[in-house]
Order: structure tokens, then sequence, then C-alpha cells
């Protein structure tokens, strides 16, 4: 091991020797960092670590007590009307329907719930998995909508009113009950995908991502208590 440590040396290859937090020299502490999605110890500074855990709570505790599940639906509702029209885009111009596309909606309308302080609480996924599968005849809707205005020039209001017409006429929505099928499972593939980001920001994944991280903080043995190089 001396010998590997020395040849990475003379190659200029060597562990990190700044904060990972705010970029300080001779982090006295090394932690559990998620980089690039994957956890791994990196060296920190424990005061610049405990300051932001700190806020993070702080911010925590304020939404746990200030945020809105009022206004966190709005901003929930805005995002998702915003990944419907781009999937009901994405399929009338390739023509093709992409998963990827549809985890958009529920990531898009948890980033509007996000950005509208709403409360994040375990409720706030159950309020956008629930927007995100009805926005599902949405799609069908913005694709007629795109079509009148595409292929008969008329404005918008008017493609509007003719496409909502469309929507609620039994024998149209029987023509495209397979494709409504075919979008919700494709929905039910995007939320499936995004899953994992939802639960992440809620105030519950946060807390416990705080105090593993909090856990997990140990001595830098490249230096000791006083800063000085070991």
């Amino acid at each position: 091991m001396d010998k590997l440590t020395s040849a990475l040396q003379e190659q200029g290859i060597a562990p990190a020797d700044t904060c990972a937090v705010s970029g300080a020299d001779r982090p006295d502490s090394l932690c559990l960092v998620v980089v690039d999605g994957t956890p791994c110890f990196q060296p920190v500074s424990s005061v610049a670590l405990r300051q932001r855990i700190d806020e993070t709570r702080e911010k925590i505790e304020n939404n746990r007590a200030n945020g809105s599940y009022a206004l966190g639906f709005i901003g929930a509702l805005l995002g998702m009307l915003a990944g419907v029209l781009l999937n009901a885009l994405g399929i009338v111009f390739t023509e093709r329907i992409y998963a990827l596309l549809f985890a958009l909606v529920p990531i898009a309308a948890m980033f509007g719930y996000k950005l509208f302080r709403g409360k994040m609480s375990r409720a706030a996924v159950a309020i956008v998995i629930v927007l995100s599968l009805l926005g599902i005849p949405l799609i069908p809707l913005f694709e007629v909508v795109y079509l009148l205005m595409h292929e008969y020039s008329l404005p918008l209001g008017g493609a509007l009113g003719a496409a909502a017409a469309m929507m609620v006429d039994p024998e149209f929505l029987s023509e495209i009950t397979g494709e409504l099928l075919q979008l919700l499972l494709f929905m039910a593939l995007g939320i499936l995908i995004s899953l994992r980001y939802m639960t992440g920001v809620t105030n519950n994944s946060r807390d416990a991502d705080t105090e593993a991280q909090m856990a997990s903080l140990r001595p830098n043995p490249r230096y000791n208590r006083y800063g000085e190089t070991v």
C-alpha cells in the first residue's frame, strides 16, 4: 500500500484536500457525501458541515410549520400540465411514446409543488401521483388541439372548445380507449422511474439524510485535531 500510495503521489494523484461542502483547505473530517448518485466518504470541514445541516434542518422545520398543501397543489398542477404538454408534443412530432418523457410529468409536478412552497410530507408524493394519473386524458386532448390548430387553422380558444367537446363524445372515447390504456401504462412506468426523486425530497427523507450524514462524520486521518498534517 505504501508503494502504491507513493506511485500515485508521484503521478500527481492524491486524495482530495478541500472540503466537499465549503471548498476550504485542510478539511479536518471525513463524511458520507453523495457524489453523482453514489454515497462515498469525502473530506469535509466539520464546522461547515454542521452549519449546512443546521440550515437544512431549519428549512425542514419551517416547511413543516408553514408549508401549504393548497399552494403546493397549484404548483403541482402547473408542473403536471407542463409535463403533459411536452409528452403530447413529443407524440405528435415523433409518433412515439417515451417512458422517460412520462417520468417528467411527476418530476415537473413535484418541482412545481416544491417551488410553490407546498408542505413536503408523504402526502405530497400522493398528490403528485394522483395529478399525474389525472393528466393522462389531457395528452390526447392536447394532441387534438394541436391538430385542429395546425390542420384547420383554428385559434387556440376554438381548438380547445372543439377538442373538449370531442373528449366527452362516447364514440370518440371508445376509439381512443386503447390509446388511454397505453398512456396509463407508460404513466405508471414514469411514476416508478421518478419515485426515488419524489420520495427523496420529502421532509422525512431529508431529515434521515442529515442524520445519516452526521452519524458518518469522523476525523480525517491526514490531520490531527489541531489541523496539523499527520
